[in-house]
């Protein structure tokens, strides 16, 4: 099954992927940070942009959606909102436009 790891940077993410790839799985991750991987495919990009969002879901089976601020920051409240509720949503509109079979999400009180 190839599964899409969002914020595959994180602590979530960073506790899935070895179980996942363990489990034979072929693994996409994405989230802001910057970073490369030799055993799965990442791409770096912003839960926000749609289009962004729309070409990592591609050929996706599933998604464990951890990707999001995970707590308020001092004057970037309007971030965290952004982040967290748009993300989802651009998740959630691009697994129902490309037949994602299931999406796993993770959420934070935020």
């Amino acid at each position: 099954m190839n599964i899409l790891v969002t914020g595959s940077e994180g602590g979530v993410g960073q506790a899935v992927i070895p179980q996942l790839l363990a489990q034979g799985h072929t693994v996409r991750g994405l989230d802001v940070m910057e970073a490369a991987h030799e055993d799965y495919e990442y791409r770096s990009g912003d839960l926000r942009d749609f289009e962004t969002v729309r070409s990592v879901v591609q050929g996706i089976n599933a998604i464990v959606h951890a990707g999001a601020m995970p707590n308020d920051r001092k004057d970037r409240e309007h971030d965290v909102l952004a982040s967290n509720t748009q993300g989802t949503w651009n998740i959630l509109i691009a697994s129902v436009k490309n037949e994602v079979e299931r999406v796993l999400h993770f959420s934070s009180i935020n």
